[in-house]
């Protein structure tokens, strides 16, 4: 069983195939984020100060820093998502996907809200997937997702 604040979505890709969309983040920090990302606005921030970001972000995940993962989190995620939660669903994305190989650069992911969103491909023994990184402006985590490849 997930801890509250994680979520397993799955889906079917045929009869016989499972797809994993793993998604890491705060329940209550989705809908804030999601809404945001809706918006009229241009996103803010500077993006080549971000990118190494998404990038280092997706390293401590890798190294199980639990602790450096969440030290930019904002107010929600970091009332939503507590160490041991990435811990359990990273778990499961590796019990899935086999042991994780590499990662490959992140690219900014155009949307429209007052957010900066990256994603960086990362390769496992079993397949593909991405983390996608959203960030205020400032530099805090808004959204933390491993995703498969193809989600928009």
């Amino acid at each position: 069983m997930l801890p509250l604040g994680v979520s397993l979505i799955w889906g079917t890709c045929g009869m016989t195939r499972w797809k994993l969309l793993a998604v890491l983040c705060a329940l209550v920090g989705l809908t804030g984020a999601c809404a945001s990302l809706r918006g009229s606005e241009t996103a803010v921030g500077d993006v080549e100060a971000l990118r190494p970001k998404a990038a280092e972000v997706t390293d401590k995940m890798v190294a199980n820093d639990w602790k450096a993962v969440r030290a930019d989190f904002d107010e929600t995620m970091a009332k939503g998502l507590a160490e041991d939660g990435l811990a359990n669903a990273w778990a499961q994305v590796v019990q899935l996907k086999g042991a994780y190989v590499s990662r490959g650069e992140p690219t900014q992911v155009p949307k429209p809200g007052q957010h900066l969103v990256f994603d960086t491909p990362m390769t496992f023994e079993k397949g593909d997937m991405k983390s996608r990184i959203t960030f205020h402006a400032d530099g805090r985590i808004a959204g933390l997702f491993i995703l498969v490849p193809e989600a928009t």
